[in-house]
């Protein structure tokens, strides 16, 4: 059924868009099947390389990671016996020298997690468990490769396992140990190396109570953030699928956690509070699969729910006040079904990946395989560098931004009033721009979004986002 968006436009900002905002197929002509749900996991390497990931096939059914070079797509380790049969990969992740870590029901009597170098596949270790699969892997800034999902240790509990180099162990054990009674589905890491986890597991003594939570392992411990974020324990249909975490460090908890509209919700450091209200929030019945940081730090969800005007699945933007479609009108996603994966390349490009397909050609037919069909990568163009944003009444100009030491505020024909402020509320600086060009340094802030508030002398007021990479 399909379920109405409700919005709540507020003006903030005023943008010049330099690029065409819309939705293009990435490789039109160049098709990967999917003999499932299609892709799950999407990364980019040390040379922007995209790599996709989930239920992809070759002709005779073998499960690929497909690459997309910028020109064509083509499968990575085509015949390497580790990744032959079928295989469902659930995670994929890229470290900072281009290898690709892949997990899921990568199997053949054990499950495992496989390495890529750039020229033959291997597994890392002898197995993770038995009989379950990874549902998530993640990096930390030091390069460390950690993995969970469905693994069970001797008592039944889940658990998250570190990669040391030579094998894997434990994080946390004893009264250390972290202890889910139920499924880990993603994890994640923040700028100081500690490590997040969520999933359908809860805080009460059964896996049928208490709430749903995000754990954090600070290298010593882990901890429960807050007291959940959710409502009582409410069945599998409650479950935590996504974590990302902006540059200020909040962390924001995505999926169908909650009946009200909760789907996602943003941890400050104090408390859990929801995205959206009553009239500005995602559908009721929808899931958040997927998230991810914009170059301006909104965030950017992808799941099940659709917009009102196309009928078709979208990705949702977070600018800190308001819901809105990534791309509209002509320029919409038009994607059939759900939405798994939402990345961005460097320069700020945002792809989502998932089980909507190719309508246009017919399924492939043949190779054995009846139930092949053309899924695709689709691409935004470009929505962080194409844009310079500017306060209405004043006619600024704010060049780079988001910058690594100082902006240059360009376009100023009167005396003019600012004061630079956290995205919290809190003052970082304050004085005067005078007619001309004016630098305003950022050296020595910390990483993040800031708002540049100007006023004239009339007490005309207008508010401008600013990013320190």
């Amino acid at each position: 059924m399909k379920k109405q968006l409700l919005f709540t436009f507020v003006l903030l900002f005023q943008f010049t868009i330099t690029h065409s905002q819309s939705w293009s197929q990435l490789s039109p002509g160049h098709h990967i099947y999917s003999q499932g749900n299609g892709i799950y996991q999407m990364c980019f390497d040390n040379h922007e390389n995209l790599y996709v990931a989930g239920w992809l096939t070759d002709s005779i059914g073998n499960t690929r990671v497909a690459k997309w070079d910028g020109t064509s797509w083509t499968y990575v380790g085509y015949g390497s016996s580790v990744l032959n049969g079928y295989v469902e990969i659930q995670t994929m992740i890229a470290d900072s020298m281009g290898n690709i870590y892949i997990g899921g029901s990568v199997m053949d009597s054990t499950y495992f997690v496989a390495k890529w170098d750039g020229a033959s596949w291997t597994r890392l270790g002898t197995s993770l468990s038995p009989r379950n699969q990874v549902l998530s892997l993640c990096l930390d800034p030091a390069g460390n490769l950690y993995a969970a999902g469905v693994l069970p240790d001797s008592t039944g509990h889940r658990f998250v396992s570190k990669w040391n180099g030579t094998s894997w162990t434990k994080l946390g054990i004893g009264t250390h140990a972290l202890n889910p009674n139920s499924v880990i589905n993603v994890l994640c890491s923040d700028a100081a190396g500690n490590i997040y986890a969520a999933g359908n597991f809860t805080d009460g003594p059964t896996d049928t109570s208490g709430y749903l939570y995000v754990a954090k392992w600070d290298g010593s411990n882990w901890t429960e953030l807050g007291t959940g974020v959710c409502h009582a324990f409410e069945g599998w249909n409650a479950q935590i699928y996504s974590l990302a975490i902006d540059h200020s460090g909040n962390i924001y908890a995505g999926g169908w956690v909650s009946r009200d509209s909760d789907f996602v919700s943003k941890w400050d450091g104090v408390s859990w509070t929801k995205l959206g209200t009553s009239t500005n929030r995602l559908p009721n019945n929808s899931a958040v699969y997927t998230m991810c940081l914009d170059k301006f730090d909104n965030l950017l969800v992808g799941g099940t729910f659709i917009d009102s005007a196309t009928g078709s699945n979208m990705v949702a933007k977070w600018d800190g006040i308001t819901w809105s479609e990534l791309g509209s009108g002509t320029g919409s996603l038009y994607a059939n079904v759900e939405i798994f994966s939402i990345i961005k390349d460097k320069t700020g490009n945002i792809y989502a990946g998932g089980m909507f397909r190719d309508t246009s050609i017919t399924y492939h037919m043949g190779g054995g395989n009846p139930d092949r069909h053309p899924v695709y990568v689709a691409k935004f163009t470009d929505p962080a560098t194409g844009i310079s944003s500017e306060p209405t009444l004043f006619g600024l100009s704010f060049n780079p931004n988001p910058t690594h030491d100082a902006i240059n505020i360009s376009g100023v024909n009167e005396t003019l009033n600012y004061q630079l402020i956290t995205i919290s509320g809190s003052k970082v600086s304050e004085g005067t721009l005078q007619p001309g060009t004016n630098n305003l340094s950022m050296i020595g802030l910390a990483s993040g979004v800031y708002l540049l508030n100007v006023t004239n002398a009339a007490g005309n007021k207008n508010t401008v986002r600013m990013v320190k990479e």
